[in-house]
């Protein structure tokens, strides 16, 4: 097994895209084009285990400025080490492989940050185990919630819920699909700036990601009266997984309860469609020092959906003692 440590402009990107599409963990965030929507370039690395010429593992992420740092993502939610339905054994030549580049190369810490267990076609730890062997500690634990789309119907959300949603189609709240980014992004810099934050990304970098995107982006809007009140975007950012990854509402029409109407309907369509879980995304306080405080609010609110708590882990490798062979 050799490594090949490539730039995006260097690799073959439909082996790459078929790879990741095919793999077990891997994820959108990952896929070549996902790196041609960001206004600015991204310095990422796409770093190939490979049998001859087969793509067996990949790791997709950037160094530092002096390449002493490796950090997967990098601009993304989810990375770390993408790997196909695979043997213990296989697993752990793979990330020995990686690891010993890595020494090689002198770097000397590795920041991995993993999707939640569901977003693997076949579900198993081998990986987590063989990081924490290989030396690689948790350096962040942060809770999504994600529903299963297979527990999911109206009888097994949470009555308050249930009445929430009954009150929106009561009130005349519509849904549909969303085509007007502008109001959408307008929507989103309200929500956001009620907390002092700014969305993720740029109006031109969502219309970028729908354009690369096509099958996999959605925008959900939720109309009152003909006036946009809430919406949602989500992505299809897995085979198994459909992520809401902005919510966004005018508060003034929150009694209508706009959101739980748009919530339900978006899990209703995922299950219609055969996608496993809904991740609606972790649940952190953003104001306060310590990155693990739950906003439990938040959580609440979401369990009325059937969510369930699963750990989305950033694991990080330091190098102490080792002699350096190279420099990269």
């Amino acid at each position: 097994m050799i490594v090949r440590d490539q730039g995006l402009d260097e690799i073959d990107e439909q082996a790459w895209e078929r790879f990741i599409t095919g793999s077990n963990n891997g994820t959108m965030f990952s896929r070549p084009r996902f790196y041609h929507h960001h206004d600015h370039p991204v310095s990422v690395r796409y770093i190939g285990c490979y049998e001859g010429e087969d793509l067996v593992a990949g790791l997709v992420g950037a160094f530092n400025k002096d390449d002493t740092e490796f950090i997967s993502p990098v601009k993304a939610s989810y990375g770390g080490l993408i790997l196909p339905p695979a043997a213990f054994s296989d697993t752990e030549k793979a990330l020995t492989v990686i690891l010993e580049y890595f020494k090689t190369m002198d770097v000397q810490q590795i920041q991995l940050t993993f999707p939640p267990l569901l977003y693997q076609r076949q579900l198993n730890q081998d990986l987590d185990f063989l990081l924490r062997y290989h030396g690689f500690r948790e350096s962040q634990v942060l809770i999504s919630s994600i529903a299963s789309t297979d527990e999911y119907s109206g009888e097994t959300i949470s009555r308050d819920n249930w009445k929430s949603i009954k009150k929106a189609r009561n009130s005349g709240i519509k849904l549909g699909s969303l085509g007007d980014f502008e109001a959408f992004y307008e929507l989103l810099l309200q929500n956001k700036s009620k907390f002092n934050l700014k969305p993720t990304h740029s109006l031109s970098e969502i219309k970028q990601l729908f354009k690369l995107f096509p099958d996999e982006m959605n925008l959900t809007g939720a109309w009152l009266d003909g006036k946009l009140i809430a919406a949602t975007m989500t992505m299809h950012c897995h085979p198994r997984v459909l992520l809401v990854f902005y919510i966004c509402s005018l508060s003034k029409y929150k009694r209508y309860r706009p959101v739980n109407l748009m919530m339900h309907e978006i899990c209703l369509r995922a299950k219609d469609e055969g996608i496993a879980a809904v991740d609606f995304g972790v649940s952190m306080e953003t104001d306060t020092d310590n990155p693990m405080d739950p906003r439990r609010s938040l959580i609440y609110f979401k369990e009325h959906f059937n969510t369930h708590g699963f750990l989305r882990i950033r694991y990080e490798w330091r190098r102490e003692q080792l002699p350096v062979s190279s420099k990269r």
